[in-house]
Parts: C-alpha cells; sequence; structure tokens
C-alpha cells in the first residue's frame, strides 16, 4: 500500500478519456478549425529540409492544445512505446495549467496538419526527469507521458522507436524531423566529437558531441522544436530542449525504461482495483 501512495505522488494524474480521431480541417463538415503555428521568418531556408515522407518518421509526435475549434503546438516528442511517448519537460511545466482540461492532445502518424483526420490520444499520466527543476526550468529537460488508450499495430502510420543503447557507438548518421509551419520535415545529420565551432555547423548535445546540421528553421523560436526528435541507426539519440540544444537519452535510457515498467504496473494496479 504504501509503494502505490509514493508512485502516486510522483505522477501528475489526469482525467481518463476515449482515444479520439479529429478532423483538423475538414471541408466535409465545414469544420472552421484553425491552427496555430509558430512564425517561419527566419535567415535560414526551409529548403535545407527536405519534406518529410508519411512513412519516413512514424515514431514522431506533436503535442497540442486544443480550444474550442483551434489547435495551438506546444512541442513535439517521439513515441518510445505502445503507451509511452518522450518530450521534453519544459513543455509539460510550462504548460500545467492545461493538463487537467483534457484539451491536452498528442498526434501521432501525421506530416501535414491539415489532413482532415489524426491520431489523437489523450495524456493519462505525466512524468517529468527527476532531476528537473521545475521553479529555475532547467536540467534533464525530459518528461514521459503515458498515452490514454496507447496505440496499436492496426493505428495508421505510427511505429515505435526504441532507445539507444548505452553501449553502441555515437558517431553515426542520423535524422532530425521536426514540424516547420505545416509539414513535417525531415534532416540527415552527422554526429563528431564536438569542437570550438559547432554552433556555426549546427547543434550541441549535453555529452559534448556536435550533431552536424543545417539548424532549425526556428532559431529564434527554439520553444516549438522543444521535444524534436533525434535518431541514429534507427534509434532515438536525443531531443530538443528547452536551450535549443540536445538531451541525449543515452545514459538515461535504463532510468526510462524503468520508469515506464513501473508507471505501467501502478495503472493496471489502479485498474484492477477499481473492477
Amino acid at each position: 500500500m504504501k509503494i502505490v501512495i509514493s508512485l502516486c505522488l510522483i505522477i501528475i494524474c489526469f482525467a481518463s478519456a476515449k482515444n479520439v480521431s479529429r478532423g483538423l480541417n475538414s471541408d466535409d463538415n465545414n469544420s472552421s478549425t484553425t491552427i496555430v503555428i509558430p512564425n517561419e521568418n527566419s535567415s535560414q531556408n526551409v529548403s535545407d529540409y527536405y519534406l518529410a515522407d508519411i512513412n519516413e518518421f512514424p515514431y514522431h509526435v506533436i503535442i497540442v492544445k486544443m480550444e474550442n475549434d483551434s489547435y495551438e503546438i506546444l512541442c513535439q516528442g517521439a513515441l518510445i512505446s505502445h503507451d509511452w511517448i518522450l518530450t521534453s519537460a519544459s513543455c509539460i511545466n510550462r504548460n500545467s495549467e492545461h493538463l487537467n482540461s483534457g484539451n491536452f492532445l498528442a498526434f501521432l502518424g501525421v506530416r501535414d496538419l491539415k489532413d482532415p483526420k489524426v491520431n489523437a490520444r489523450e495524456l493519462k499520466y505525466t512524468k517529468l526527469h527527476p532531476n528537473y527543476d521545475t521553479e529555475m526550468d532547467d536540467g534533464n529537460d525530459v518528461a514521459l507521458c503515458m498515452l490514454e488508450g496507447g496505440i496499436s499495430e492496426y493505428t495508421e502510420n505510427t511505429e515505435i522507436v526504441y532507445l539507444i543503447d548505452p553501449s553502441e557507438t555515437r558517431i553515426l548518421d542520423c535524422k532530425y524531423s521536426s514540424f516547420i509551419g505545416q509539414y513535417l520535415y525531415g534532416q540527415s545529420v552527422k554526429m563528431q566529437v564536438e569542437f570550438d565551432d559547432c554552433e556555426k555547423i549546427g547543434v550541441l548535445d549535453d555529452i559534448y558531441y556536435c550533431a552536424v546540421m543545417n539548424d532549425t528553421i526556428h532559431a529564434k523560436n527554439k520553444e516549438y522544436d522543444l521535444g524534436s526528435p533525434l535518431t541514429c541507426g534507427g534509434k532515438l539519440y536525443a531531443i530538443r530542449n528547452i536551450h535549443g540544444y540536445f538531451t541525449t537519452v543515452f545514459s538515461i535510457s535504463n532510468l526510462i525504461l524503468h520508469t515506464m515498467d513501473e508507471l505501467s504496473l501502478l495503472t493496471r494496479t489502479m485498474q484492477f482495483k477499481s473492477l
């Protein structure tokens, strides 16, 4: 009993809700839905990226706030299990006032924000990294979010990305994905040992490797890129943090997996007791 109570204290519980499939912009139902996206003004060119294929980044997730007929993108993330996504702790912390409203959704398997339908899930629980400082908005900028109902093999255009193993080399060919305006874009990335002018050619991570890439088009609006995933060798290497750099999962993968197991067990226990 004490264990269950303790676990309840470390997670934020939200009201349960059914899985939903929502139209973003559909002429069929005369929808007036609008999508709030950040300003794309930047000195960088969108042509530095390529428009992603619908099946290229099936793990990419968008977290949105829904109000009336408007969707505002808050941050992005990666689907790391059938029930869990990994995103930015800063995003969850800064939008905590929306979490109990039922209007905090994860969109999965979408490349074009004006597609008439998306796979949408409400967030059931969230757990910030224990070393993330909510007051200073700093630290290990990662958070786990549990999806209400999860996904299945029949959920269209979605696929899990697994965490990179700590024993794997970090010098790999990688890919970065992020929504730029209406569409999901990708970019090829090379990882190399950090040197003094990394920020001139790419983005630094928290273990001093340089992701050589044309930096995001949102260079002056990095909050929009919060949680955007960087994969290497087909596995999740890092996500974009509040400072615009990459927070790696390299050293915390065991913690992430352990936390998911604990919270999933707690959820099943609570559901059993409610029967």
